[in-house]
């Protein structure tokens, strides 16, 4: 569990509320403010910077339920926050010349009749004087607290606040009470967990394209009020008694599922939730690692937010249902789910999300994209509008909302660089994103060849191919995706593989097609991706061989493209129709990881267990790990025959889940399961330790 330091330090406060102070003085006293904030809502003021001495830092108001320190304070309660370094000498001569100082100060105001900001101390009947100290002894306490009800007593009667009841409050006593509240525990300290965001957090780090999703860079075109997935009636849905638990947002990429998510997080914290964004990505997030963010807070209300819930392979929904949700039940906890994913995950069968979550399926009118597209180029393309006209802009644009963020980008930044009219944008077709990539491309090397004859399909050149490899294996560092895109080239037998691969790689980031987010690359979204790939390695229902082995190659070479590249090409699969290619789409990748298995099994070998992970639960192909024979995809030092490690039982689940294995995989599966189960769990359940 999170804990405050043992002495006050802001240093040692590292939640995004925290950072906002350079003042140990002022930060203490919006910290108390937060949390007093967080216990009587709206029947506290919090006076936004440090203010006169004898004014009200804090002031509870009648109807204020006070807990912790405060409890049993009468209210109107003043409140005072003082800030003492308990590291420097004779801090008990500091606290008392302190509050000789104040007292000063506000016998000054009561005989001016407490006028103007301090008129609240007319009807206060609890004073609370706070410190940031430790005080070292009861002593101390008791003598500053008798001060302090001499002060009030010695006033004359006209002007005497109508106090019963002082008490002096050190850093002990409020540390141990702002351990009890989420909200200011997840601002102050900060979320611990890579992966997992606060709300306001989470919104301060969209940025490059991602930065639209915030409400305050563009603005919600929101859906018929009466609609399902409008964001107030699926905030109802999850507050409603007797309901599932969860609302899970599907749709096809680009739709805005994580927009809407957004909108319902934002109403949610209005409401008073705590909201926690859960990201994908690895290591991964495990039940156990939301179980140490909710339980510790009884009779709190939380929202879990799942962005990419197909994603996280390592999440075990089952633990959540059978173990989490009845373990917040017992302790007064509302917790509630929202996730979102694409439509081909709903294809496979999954108990625990069936039995956890509502299906809302986001389907804009035509009237909503037409709506959202204005909204877009009005915001993100006014040159454009200009030099072109705003009608030219939203055709081009299209009624895609993804697709047309990155269009309006591109008319916009060839706006104001004189550039766009010079184009023939009357040639140019409605929502094609391509297209744009290709005129970014000074040498023109990502074009595909046009057509010579109308019975051959146009095949994608190298550069496209390698754009493509790149753009489906991101998230991951500079360098891996240089050997991404390399390996396409080499494969494609292109001179100076190396060299243009770092050029691609480099190209892809200053078009803000590619996004440096710390110490990896991504895609700036994954539609991006997935339109490149598709028209890469397919035309219809023709495979692109060649092109289609050049991106797989990159998974002889990276661990962590089998895991993307399966990903990448489950969404291309899962938005095409079956006469469009689809099946002969995934039959071509199976057969490739099947005679590749050998080979990949080497490069897992040397991987965390975390990676291996997400690359079985993710691929095509079930590893075969009591053959010795072949040892196909083994991950593989771990699934020997005669002992299997206690890390694999994190990948197990989700393995076991997977509707596409065969009769002889799934006897794999299951006695692979057993093995670990006989080492690892005794009959009664319980863990074995090695």
């Amino acid at each position: 569990m999170r804990v405050f330091p043992s002495h006050f330090q802001l240093t040692a406060l590292r939640g995004p509320r925290a950072i906002q102070f350079a003042s140990r003085e002022n930060a203490f006293q919006q910290l108390v403010g937060d949390a007093l904030k967080e216990m009587t809502g709206a029947f506290v003021h919090v006076s936004p910077t440090k203010g006169q001495d004898g004014s009200i830092d804090c002031f509870v108001d009648n109807g204020g339920n006070l807990t912790g320190p405060f409890e049993g304070l009468g209210v109107p309660v003043v409140v005072e926050c003082k800030d003492h370094d308990d590291a420097v000498r004779d801090v008990r001569k500091n606290i008392l010349g302190q509050w000789t100082r104040l007292s000063d100060k506000l016998q000054a105001r009561s005989l001016t009749g407490w006028k103007g900001l301090f008129q609240p101390w007319t009807r206060a009947r609890g004073y609370a004087y706070c410190i940031s100290a430790v005080l070292q002894s009861q002593q101390i306490r008791d003598d500053l607290t008798a001060t302090i009800q001499r002060f009030f007593g010695s006033l004359p009667a006209t002007v005497r606040p109508p106090i019963d009841f002082v008490r002096v409050i050190d850093w002990n006593d409020l540390r141990q009470w702002l351990e009890t509240l989420p909200h200011v525990s997840d601002a102050w300290l900060g979320v611990e967990l890579e992966l997992v965001l606060d709300h306001s957090t989470y919104l301060d780090r969209l940025t490059g394209s991602r930065e639209f999703l915030r409400p305050s860079k563009l603005e919600f075109v929101p859906p018929p009020e009466n609609s399902p997935f409008h964001p107030a009636r699926i905030l109802d849905r999850l507050e409603a008694p007797g309901g599932k638990d969860g609302v899970l947002l599907v749709g096809v990429g680009g739709v805005g599922k994580t927009r809407t998510a957004i909108e319902v997080s934002s109403l949610a914290v209005l409401n008073n939730w705590r909201v926690l964004h859960v990201l994908p990505g690895n290591p991964g997030i495990g039940a156990d690692n939301l179980a140490q963010f909710v339980l510790p807070y009884p009779n709190s209300k939380t929202l879990l937010v799942f962005d990419y819930l197909d994603q996280m392979h390592r999440l075990d929904l089952d633990s959540i249902r059978r173990s989490l949700l009845p373990q917040t039940a017992e302790r007064g906890i509302q917790l509630r789910l929202l996730g979102n994913s694409r439509p081909a995950w709903l294809t496979l069968e999954n108990l625990e999300r069936e039995e956890m979550f509502l299906v809302t399926t986001i389907q804009p009118t035509e009237s909503q994209k037409a709506t959202l597209t204005e909204t877009m180029v009005d915001t993100i393309a006014p040159k454009a509008c200009q030099v072109i006209g705003r009608s030219e802009v939203i055709r081009l644009c299209g009624t895609r909302a993804i697709l047309g963020l990155f269009i309006a980008r591109e008319l916009e930044r060839q706006a104001k660089a004189d550039l766009l009219q010079r184009i023939n944008v009357g040639s140019l077709r409605s929502g094609d994103l391509l297209q744009w990539l290709r005129q970014r491309l000074q040498e023109n090397f990502l074009t595909i060849r046009p057509e010579i004859n109308s019975l051959l399909p146009a095949r994608p050149e190298a550069p496209m191919v390698a754009a493509g490899t790149v753009l489906a294996c991101s998230p991951d560092t500079r360098q891996n995706l240089v050997s991404a895109a390399e390996s396409a080239y080499q494969y494609l037998e292109r001179e100076m593989a190396n060299e243009d691969a770092q050029y691609l790689v480099q190209s892809l980031v200053s078009f803000g097609w590619l996004e440096i987010n710390n110490t990896e690359i991504s895609a700036a979204h994954d539609v991006v991706a997935d339109e490149v790939l598709d028209q890469i390695i397919h035309k219809g229902s023709v495979v692109f061989k060649r092109e289609f082995e050049a991106v797989l190659s990159s998974a002889l070479k990276i661990p962590n493209a089998i895991d993307r590249l399966s990903l990448s090409l489950g969404r291309v699969i899962g938005m095409l129709q079956e006469d469009s290619g689809a099946q002969q789409i995934g039959q071509f990748q199976q057969r490739w990881f099947q005679e590749n298995a050998p080979a990949l099994g080497k490069i897992l070998r040397a991987e965390e267990p975390a990676l291996t992970d997400d690359a079985i639960a993710a691929s095509p192909v079930f590893p075969s790990w009591d053959d010795s024979e072949t040892q196909e995809l083994e991950a593989v030092h771990w699934f020997q025959k005669d002992h299997i490690p206690r890390e694999a039982g994190s990948v197990l689940p989700s393995v076991l889940e997977r509707a596409d294995l065969t009769s002889a995989d799934s006897e794999n599966a299951i006695r692979s399961a057993l093995r670990w189960l006989e080492e690892y769990v005794d009959c009664l359940g319980r863990a074995v330790h090695a």
